[in-house]
């Protein structure tokens, strides 16, 4: 590691810094297309900073993609200040509803789930936490200022090419979204933007919107309620 925090290793750049002012490690504003988390947002006491932090950074049309541990109610201030439950990554969990207000309340304007698992939690940490439920999210965070609250159908098809790697047959945009090799499919008008402006924009073909038909109806149609019902009680 260099005195100034930065190290580089092939075509790898590592930086030091923090996540709540990943500019201050060299990041530059609207530089990143993409960032990763794996249940780093869940540990910062200031997840409103972080989520300002990435947008400052990524460019428009860039994403913010990650996983983490979300609650089905406001914990209580014990649980919050628990090190036990902090360092199981349950005492910092997001009230999901909270969460997402925050998102839109960033320029996210249209948080999307890509999958989402019930989390089974032991028992003795029960009356700690409220009786709270849990369960692992991933999110995709779409920093486009094109992008509205709710999802509307314009009559819009997006088709897929099969060009990124690994997933040359079908991608999975959301968990009720998944866009087939060469198949028009029917998406709603934030998604139809998504891949028409934003990062993945080289990987489809999004048609013209025609005249609006109201609110767009997913084939299938998930939610984060049923996710966390299937959750045990702790």
């Amino acid at each position: 590691m260099q005195a100034s925090g930065t190290a580089v290793c092939g075509d790898v750049r590592f930086v030091l810094g923090k996540i709540e002012e990943v500019w201050e490690a060299g990041v530059p504003f609207e530089s990143v297309d993409v960032t990763i988390s794996n249940c780093v947002v869940n540990l910062s006491p200031n997840k409103a900073a972080v989520l300002h932090s990435v947008h400052k950074v990524l460019k428009s049309g860039g994403e913010m993609y990650f996983s983490d541990v979300y609650v089905d109610r406001r914990l209580p201030e014990a649980a919050k200040n628990d090190r036990v439950a902090v360092g199981e990554c349950l005492g910092g969990a997001s009230y999901w509803r909270d969460f997402v207000s925050l998102c839109k309340q960033t320029g996210f304007a249209d948080p999307r789930v890509l999958k989402a698992t019930s989390m089974h939690v032991n028992e003795s940490m029960s009356d700690l936490l409220g009786g709270a439920r849990f369960a692992s999210v991933t999110y995709r965070l779409f920093k486009l200022p094109a992008l509205e609250e709710t999802r509307e159908d314009y009559g819009e098809t997006a088709t897929y090419h099969g060009t990124i790697e690994g997933s040359e047959e079908l991608y999975v945009a959301d968990w009720e979204t998944t866009l087939m090799k060469g198949v028009a499919t029917p998406v709603d008008s934030n998604l139809a933007a998504i891949l028409r402006e934003g990062w993945l924009a080289p990987h489809f073909t999004v048609s013209s919107r025609t005249q609006h038909r109201g609110p767009f109806q997913p084939p299938c149609t998930q939610t984060l309620t049923a996710v966390f019902q299937a959750a045990a009680l702790p």
